[in-house]
C-alpha cells in the first residue's frame, strides 16, 4: 500500500528483529499537494518538514540549525531607544542557570505591532573562568543579582520586565542544603517563573519560525519584506555568533522513528538561544497597561519596578 513501509528493529538495538510499521503522509488520499503545499508553509523550515512528515531521521544531521538567521536583516547597529516610548513596548527577561557555569540571560521587547527586539543578553561565562583562575569563586546569585537590578541604570536603553522566566532545571540546582535557584534570586527580590520546557528542541523551531520575514502592508497598496526580529548588536555579540553558528550533531548508522534522539546541537554553548526559545515558548504579546489592569510583575522592588 502506498505510504506504508516495514522495517526491522536491527540486531544489537533493544526490541532487534520487531517489526516497525511507518505510515507516510501520503497513505492519506486527502493529501493533495495544494494540501501538503499548505502544510509545508506552516513548518519553520525544510529539515523540520523533512524529519517531522518525511520521517527522516537524518534530516537535520549536520544542518545548521537557524537556517532562516541573516545579520544583514536581523543585526542592526543603533541602539533604539526603546525607553523614550515605553508604551509602546513589553519587555520579557529569561535566564538560563547552570550549577557550574555561569547564569545566561536575555530580554526581549515585544511592541504592539508584533515586532520583536532583542535590546541586550548577558553570559559572563568568560568572567567566571577567570575568577577560578585566580582561585576565586564563580559568580553567586548575589552577585547576578546585583548587576541584573543595575541594568537599567546603565546605558541600556529598554522598558524594565514584565515577565521573567527560568528554565525549570533551577529547581533541581541547590544554592545551599535548603534553596534551589528559583529561592535565591527570590530571596534577592527578583521573582521568576518556571519557563515551559524545551521538549525536543521545539523551541528552536520557534525561534526560525521568527526569523522568518513577514509582508507588510504600506497602506498604499504596495507590500514590502521586513523581518519580524531584530537584535543590537551592542551587548549581543554571543547570542549572534550562537544563532550564526549553531549546527545539529550528525547521526550516525540506521535509525528507527521509535527509538530516534531528538537532534542535539553540536555545542554545548546554547545558554542565550536557550533563552530566547524559552521567552518564545511563553508566547510574548505586547500587554497594554496605560489602562492600570496589566501592572508589572514587582521583579526590580527596591527599583520601584
Amino acid at each position: 500500500m502506498k505510504g506504508i513501509s516495514i522495517r526491522r528493529i536491527p540486531v544489537g538495538k533493544p526490541g532487534a528483529g520487531i517489526k516497525v510499521i511507518r505510515l507516510h503522509y501520503s497513505a492519506d488520499p486527502t493529501m493533495t499537494p495544494e494540501r501538503v503545499a499548505q502544510m509545508k508553509t506552516e513548518y519553520p523550515d525544510q529539515s523540520t518538514w523533512n524529519r517531522e512528515m518525511e520521517i527522516d531521521p537524518h534530516a537535520r544531521s549536520g544542518q545548521k540549525i537557524f537556517t532562516g538567521f541573516d545579520e544583514s536583516m536581523h543585526v542592526i547597529e543603533e541602539e533604539p531607544k526603546l525607553d523614550e516610548h515605553p508604551e509602546m513596548w513589553t519587555t520579557w527577561l529569561c535566564c538560563d542557570p547552570h550549577p557550574r557555569r555561569a547564569h545566561a540571560f536575555l530580554w526581549m521587547c515585544v511592541s504592539k505591532f508584533g515586532d520583536f527586539v532583542i535590546p541586550y543578553s548577558w553570559w559572563p561565562e568568560e568572567e567566571n573562568i577567570e575568577r577560578r583562575r585566580n582561585d576565586e569563586s564563580p559568580l553567586l546569585i548575589r552577585e547576578y543579582s546585583e548587576r541584573l537590578k543595575k541594568v537599567h541604570e546603565s546605558q541600556v536603553m529598554f522598558p524594565a520586565p514584565y515577565q521573567m522566566l527560568m528554565d525549570q532545571a533551577g529547581k533541581n540546582f541547590n544554592t545551599d542544603e535548603e534553596r534551589n535557584f528559583f529561592d535565591g534570586y527570590r530571596d534577592e527580590g527578583i521573582y521568576f517563573q518556571p519557563a515551559k520546557k524545551n521538549r525536543g528542541y521545539a523551541g528552536y523551531d520557534k525561534i526560525n519560525k521568527v526569523l522568518t520575514p513577514v509582508k507588510v502592508s504600506m497602506g498604499t497598496g504596495t507590500e514590502v519584506i521586513k523581518p519580524r526580529l531584530k537584535i543590537v548588536r551592542h551587548g549581543n555579540g554571543t547570542l549572534i555568533q550562537q544563532l550564526r553558528d549553531l549546527r545539529w550533531k550528525k547521526l550516525k548508522g540506521v535509525a528507527l522513528l521509535e527509538k530516534d534522539e531528538p537532534g542535539e546541537p553540536i555545542e554545548k554553548d546554547h545558554h542565550l538561544v536557550d533563552c530566547l526559545s524559552y521567552i518564545l515558548m511563553d508566547d510574548p504579546k505586547y500587554i497594554d497597561r496605560t489602562n492600570g489592569l496589566h501592572p508589572y510583575t514587582p521583579i526590580y522592588p527596591a527599583l520601584g519596578y
